[in-house]
């Protein structure tokens, strides 16, 4: 799947921040979200962040699309389950996905 540019305005760098081929395998839409760093037409890319969170007795997954100012929550039971959640939301295309507050996400190094 190419990824899509929703707007512009994204840091440079090299094509892949970072690898990992047993995620890659296992989650392959989300390494790709967390790690393409330019777009198709080679221009850059800001990479996506995941963060976890444990509270009340259950695993909360924010995928944070800093490329697009988009972000979408997902819960499971185990970590497991966030990321598959994660992965089976890109590949559906039904993420809930929410307009990202400005804020700290905005700032670049």
């Amino acid at each position: 799947m190419a990824l899509q540019r929703v707007d512009a305005g994204n840091s440079a760098g090299p094509l892949h921040a970072a690898q990992d081929a047993a995620w890659s395998a296992r989650y392959p839409l989300l390494v790709e979200m967390m790690v393409t760093t330019q777009w198709e037409d080679k221009k850059p890319r800001e990479v996506s962040t995941v963060l976890l969170v444990a509270e009340g007795g259950v695993w909360k997954g924010l995928l944070n699309d800093r490329a697009n100012r988009r972000q979408a929550w997902v819960t499971g039971q185990t970590i497991d389950e966030v990321l598959d959640a994660l992965e089976s939301g890109l590949a559906s295309g039904n993420l809930g996905w929410r307009h990202a507050p400005p804020g700290k996400q905005d700032f670049r190094r």
